[in-house]
């Protein structure tokens, strides 16, 4: 089988959203999200993600962003 891109066999029911994830123009890369004001999860998050830039452990901040952004009561962000 033969695909046009990634999108012929990623699963729908997985969640991947339609059209291209926002990228910034220059380096391509998504912008980091950044912490509902207010929200003490958002705020933990946020200092874990300080922590790992501070260790350079660059996988896990990237498993923050990506667990600020699934924030459960603010939706995908």
């Amino acid at each position: 089988m033969i695909f046009q891109s990634c999108a012929d066999y990623l699963a729908p029911h997985l969640g991947v959203p339609e059209g291209p994830l926002p990228v910034d123009p220059i380096s391509g890369e998504r912008p980091e999200p950044e912490p509902v004001e207010g929200c003490a999860q958002c705020a933990r998050l946020a200092e874990g993600r300080d922590r790992a830039k501070y260790l350079r452990d660059w996988s896990f901040v990237t498993d923050f962003n990506i667990m600020i952004r699934q924030h459960p009561d603010h939706g995908n962000i």
